[in-house]
């Protein structure tokens, strides 16, 4: 029987059959937002191409189970730039540090080395799948300042149906433009199929007079890359002008660029997702901030975050963007960590799905930062100091490149964990799953028994019990994923659900 009959068979039997009418009520609740789950949990199924986080030196976050667990088995060592991505379902296929590619095993594809992604880009590298095959990837390259830009913006091209499904490289370092900045950053479409590809021109040797920088967006589509750029100008002139990175807002109509001139400086301007064009810069520049690096949005994108440093301290500011006016936007500044210099600024990612934002520091111990409410003005963020360990020392100032959209939307679980929005299985039900922690179990037959176990194997609820109804309060034993063990007439079936 499918969800749907199964969960209206729920309803009348809780409803119509139930002696007790103080019951009812809840259950319509419940049908209701059963019914609205199951109709919008499959928003938004790029968000699980971004579950698995690899960076760092052999560090890495895995989304899942709706909480970020660390990674202790990547083989990559990433100083900076980085990238990884998962299939619609939530599992990962393959991750790269611009100049190898390791597949969900973590071995080298074939022909997976000499990716021409410099070790030393901020954004040395950025996956995304061809639109309409769904076995073709593209990664976006770039060069570093190290080399002046010179190999520029390339592209390789990966098969993930060569290999045994595990993937090879099959086309490697076309050339788009070059020399190239270390900015790399990507948005759909305003057709939602096709994907915008941005980075900036570099002027090595020195630009002639009045120059300002240019913006070049490269279309993906179903056919491929279409090689001539849609251009745009930047405000910002190629004066002392250091690498930083670059990234579009969460609905891809905004973009902010850090940018290291005399002063610590972000440009903030429009895009345009139809027709590729950049418009409306606003310049965010503050004299004390000398050294610019991450950049990120909040969640909602009213807000941006960005890391700099000073002449002796790292740290991490919020502006309010909603104003969209640049006097306000400046005045809004206010700076809601600093370091001594013990850390290094890095980069800074939205969380997948979590409504978190992730802070990278090159510190001398194995943890990250966390802003924890992003959404929120001022210090009331916050922002965590060495919130999460990932079990790594010294892991580097890059997170993993995404497109901007990918970020977008609540976190959902991973086709492949046989967690639904609701478990129903042998005439049971179990609901909201995913929950906060209290849910009920309804069934046909009486239950004997229930336990509940942890993902590393520990009982943490058990009870005996006749009912065919019981509501559960796991609340206190944190996120993660569960497995419930459930007997009816002598024999155990087991379910799982998420804690989120």
């Amino acid at each position: 029987m499918n969800r749907l009959k199964l969960i209206f068979k729920y309803f009348y039997y809780i409803c119509f059959k139930n002696p007790n009418p103080m019951k009812k009520l809840l259950p319509l609740i419940t049908l209701l937002w059963l019914l609205w789950l199951h109709s919008t949990a499959q928003n938004n199924p790029d968000l699980k191409r971004t579950y698995h986080w690899y960076f760092g030196n052999n560090a890495g976050l895995d989304f899942s189970s709706g909480t970020p667990v660390p990674i202790t088995n990547s083989t990559m060592t990433a100083e900076e730039g980085c990238a990884s991505i998962s299939d619609t379902c939530g599992n990962l296929l393959f991750y790269t540090d611009g100049d190898t590619v390791w597949n969900r095993i973590n071995n080298v594809m074939p022909n997976g080395i000499g990716l021409m992604g410099c070790w030393s880009s901020t954004q040395n590298s950025l996956i995304i799948p061809q639109p309409g095959n769904d076995s073709l990837y593209y990664i976006f390259l770039t060069d570093c300042g190290e080399n002046s830009g010179a190999n520029g913006l390339r592209y390789s091209i990966i098969n993930m149906n060569l290999n045994g499904g595990l993937g090879e490289v099959t086309q490697k370092n076309t050339l788009l433009f070059a020399p190239t900045l270390e900015k790399l950053t990507a948005t759909y479409h305003a057709n939602g199929t096709d994907v915008w590809i941005l980075s900036v021109n570099r002027y090595p040797g020195g630009p002639p007079p009045d120059t300002t920088h240019q913006y070049y967006a490269y279309l993906l589509t179903t056919t491929g890359v279409n090689s001539t750029p849609i251009i745009s100008s930047s405000l910002m002139k190629p004066h002392k002008v250091a690498d930083a990175y670059m990234c579009f807002s969460h609905s891809g109509n905004k973009l902010a660029n850090r940018w290291h001139s005399w002063t610590d400086t972000t440009e903030l301007l429009n895009f345009n997702k139809l027709t590729g064009k950049l418009f409306n810069p606003i310049i965010i520049a503050d004299t004390s901030d000398q050294a610019a690096n991450g950049v990120t949005f909040s969640p909602d994108d009213t807000k941006l975050y960005c890391s700099g440093a000073t002449n002796d301290s790292t740290i991490y500011v919020q502006y309010d963007i909603s104003s969209e006016i640049q006097a306000v936007i400046n005045a809004s500044r206010i700076i809601v960590k600093s370091y001594d210099f013990n850390s290094a600024p890095g980069a800074m990612q939205t969380g997948s799905g979590d409504g978190k934002v992730y802070v990278a520091n090159a510190n001398l111990n194995s943890f990250i930062d966390v802003i924890q409410n992003p959404n929120a003005t001022g210090l009331s963020c916050n922002y965590s100091s060495n919130a999460l360990d990932v079990f790594t020392i010294q892991f580097g100032v890059g997170l993993p490149n995404f497109v901007s959209d990918y970020l977008y939307g609540d976190w959902q679980p991973p086709c492949n964990s046989s967690v639904s929005e609701t478990s129903i299985e042998n005439d049971i039900l179990i609901y909201p799953n995913p929950t906060h922690g209290v849910f009920t179990v309804y069934s046909l037959l009486d239950f004997q028994r229930i336990e509940i176990i942890n993902s590393i194997g520990k009982m943490i609820y058990t009870e005996n019990l006749c009912s065919k109804e019981q509501i559960i309060n796991i609340e206190k034993s944190g996120r993660g994923i569960y497995f419930i063990k459930i007997k009816q007439r002598n024999n155990f079936s087991t379910y799982k659900i998420i804690v989120y």
